[in-house]
């Protein structure tokens, strides 16, 4: 389970592979390998990698999530309503 993050946002992330401390629905992660998929030949969508069981029951297909830099780590906040 993972969750991709397009070129706009991924700015706010470490352009290297590392683990981040991220906060979702009010749990907090500890070392969750990001990767910022950049690449000589083309750059793809980064992600966060929380694992199949996690995805799963934090977040739906196609839902968009506020991504907030903290200093001591990453919120993300959502999803977003058609209305927000």
């Amino acid at each position: 389970g993972q969750l991709r993050f397009p070129a706009a946002t991924r700015s706010l992330f470490p352009q290297e592979k590392t683990t981040l401390r991220v906060e979702v629905k009010g749990r907090v992660f500890e070392d969750v390998p990001w990767d910022p998929r950049i690449g000589e030949e083309r750059n793809r969508s980064g992600r966060l990698r929380f694992g199949s069981d996690q995805t799963r029951a934090l977040f739906a297909a196609g839902e968009r999530w506020v991504v907030q830099q903290t200093d001591w780590g990453y919120l993300l906040s959502g999803p977003l309503t058609a209305d927000s």
